[in-house]
């Protein structure tokens, strides 16, 4: 696949090369250009729009408790960790996932108690006395995230908070995505985007504020000439 794409780009270029002028007279396609130049107008539209000094206020907030839940989100993983117990590829679910029994703050996975029907309770727990034997329940998906044990009776990690916090700050960032869509939307209805001008070969036909200044300045003196002959 290397060798092919090494190949393709070795005869563009001989035929740019050798046909370079023929290319060069080639009309652009000016559906084409006119539709490229309006997204482009639009997505500029679109950053003004969504840029902090003309967000509304409403979005405002949507974007700063977004960012919260997603900062909470990295301090609970990076920094307090054990949000998501060890599963490699060769690993089952139904027996790798147990759910937890029991757990020290501080110690290792390796030294937890599972629901397998060989840990023992060092402890009373969820309804477990201390010296009985946990039962044996089948692990679930949902057991990779690290809460707290099966009955609650005992924080083991901050997996389960994490990933409430993810959730929220994913459903809030794709609404503030749309919001900014209807903000445009709302936008181009009292501003229109700008006409999309050609050459007489069919490109697009960049204006800056410069340009259009300095035309505005032209114009002028034009018409001031005859006024003063």
């Amino acid at each position: 696949q290397t060798g092919s794409m090494f190949v393709a780009a070795y005869y563009l270029e001989r035929a740019v090369n050798e046909s370079g002028d023929e290319l060069e007279a080639m009309p652009f396609d000016e559906e084409v250009e006119r539709a490229d130049a309006l997204a482009k107008s639009k997505e500029i539209r679109y950053y003004e729009v969504r840029s902090w000094a003309r967000l509304p206020t409403f979005g405002k907030v949507i974007l700063l408790i977004q960012v919260f839940f997603m900062t909470i989100c990295g301090y609970l993983v990076f920094i307090f960790g054990k949000c998501f117990r060890t599963f490699e590829v060769t690993n089952v679910v139904e027996t790798d996932l147990r759910p937890i029994a029991q757990c020290d703050w501080g110690g290792s996975e390796s030294e937890w108690k599972l629901y397998d029907g060989r840990s023992v309770a060092t402890r009373d727990i969820d309804g477990i006395k201390a010296g009985e034997v946990f039962p044996v329940i089948d692990g679930s998906i949902d057991r990779f995230t690290i809460g707290t044990t099966l009955g609650g009776g005992q924080r083991c990690g901050y997996g389960d908070i994490m990933m409430f916090c993810y959730i929220i700050s994913t459903v809030l960032f794709i609404f503030f995505g749309k919001y900014c869509s209807y903000l445009v939307a709302e936008d181009i209805k009292v501003n229109p985007l700008p006409d999309v001008v050609l050459d007489e070969h069919g490109r697009v036909v960049e204006t800056t504020d410069g340009q259009v200044a300095s035309a505005e300045a032209g114009a002028a003196a034009a018409v001031g000439t005859p006024a003063e002959a």
